[in-house]
């Protein structure tokens, strides 16, 4: 109970497709990226749909207008390696010598594998524009499906050189904001500078003093704002930041509440992420504003929520569901993906470094019954997801 309410309060927004680790309290958000080959082929476009959980269907539509507002663009001639091809048949081969390349690899440094995912990245969009530009019709030549099979041999590579030695959660951090999609674009980047201060300022704000009826009063926050709604973008910054101060109080006490029902404020909080992505897409709260200030309170919340449980093990303070805890410090690490990343604050960027220094240890702490291979396996687990939805 107490993973899945602090999973719903916190997240409602993101992750990578297919990423299923715990289905009875994840939901999850797809990031469908669509390859467009266009007629020059050294211009392609990423095309990203970033959807956040929980939305009914009919909900969608409403954030059609800046799903696509982030377009990653991958020129020909950004990598070093050859990009340009006269043929399919070149592009495959292409893709075989780097497959190559990699069999003969062993044990490579972080910085050397991140350079080898973002040139597969790169050679895989030139190698798909290329295949579908060959409209040649040969005999038992399928190379769309020779690609598939490449780019399966090839994940399998990268897979083992992630795992051939022994990585860190600094590690995977590092892989991810170097890989993100989205890092470096102007519009996330002008819009994270406008919420910026605001994030600043809740960050600084301390919970709420009196813990007395703390989850009643949590609820009947919740309730009131249901009933009142949210319809403008003054409405949705005075809830985060209120709600921040309720978040708070209990996630100081939270080592306290193990065995108490949160079911309430766990669907209450659901249906007021609902009301807020209902309530957008008008002058007064528009869907940008929406997904940009709410994808930036789920960072908000996971780094939180990490720290609060560092400071909790470290304080001897974690004596209840170790589980949970171990999923708390590992969430920002799995939830927060590309989008999530290009839209950290400064602040948020430190404390995230710092809790990667610190996951391995707290989780070693934690898992006092598992054996030293079972408490190195979470960072390996992360690693395989990521290249798995890369």
């Amino acid at each position: 109970m107490l993973i899945s309410f602090l999973y719903v309060i916190s997240q409602h927004q993101n992750q990578k497709k297919s990423l299923i680790l715990i289905d009875t309290i994840m939901k999850i958000v797809r990031i469908d990226r669509q390859i467009n080959a266009e007629e020059n082929c050294c211009n392609i476009k990423h095309q990203f749909s970033y959807f956040r959980m929980p939305l009914r269907i009919q909900m969608y539509a409403t954030f059609f207008s800046i799903l696509f507002a982030t377009l990653g663009l991958a020129s020909c001639s950004t990598s070093s390696r050859n990009l340009s091809f006269s043929n399919s048949d070149e592009a495959l081969q292409e893709c075989r010598l780097f497959l190559k390349e990699l069999q003969e690899k062993d044990k490579p440094e972080i910085n050397t594998f991140i350079s080898d995912m973002k040139h597969w990245r790169q050679l895989s969009d030139s190698a798909i524009c290329y295949i579908r530009k060959d409209t040649i019709q040969k005999p038992h030549y399928f190379p769309m499906n020779t690609f598939s099979h490449l780019d399966d041999s090839i994940r399998t590579e990268l897979t083992r050189l992630a795992l051939s030695k022994e990585r860190s959660y600094t590690d995977v951090l590092q892989l991810k904001i170097e890989l993100s999609a989205y890092i470096g674009d102007s519009s996330l980047i002008a819009a994270k500078k406008e919420a910026e201060p605001f994030y600043n300022e809740i960050e600084k704000q301390s919970g709420l003093k009196d813990d007395n009826h703390l989850i009643v009063k949590y609820q009947q926050f919740l309730l009131n704002i249901q009933k009142k709604g949210i319809h403008r973008k003054a409405e949705l910054l005075d809830f985060i930041k209120e709600e921040d101060r309720h978040f708070k109080a209990f996630l100081l006490n939270m080592h306290k509440l193990g065995n108490s029902s949160l079911s309430e404020i766990t669907h209450s909080t659901e249906e007021v992420c609902n009301l807020i992505y209902k309530g957008s897409g008008t002058s007064e709260l528009t869907s940008k504003d929406a997904v940009i200030y709410m994808a930036m309170r789920t960072n908000q919340r996971l780094l939180l929520n990490a720290q609060t449980c560092i400071k909790d093990v470290k304080g001897g303070r974690a004596k209840q569901a170790p589980q949970a805890y171990i999923w708390m410090v590992s969430q920002p690490f799995i939830l927060i993906d590309d989008f999530g990343l290009a839209l950290l604050t400064e602040s948020q960027k430190a404390t995230f470094k710092q809790v990667a220094q610190d996951a391995q240890p707290t989780i070693n702490k934690l898992s006092t019954r598992l054996n030293a291979k079972e408490k190195s396996a979470f960072v390996p687990l992360l690693l395989k997801l990521y290249i798995a939805n890369y």
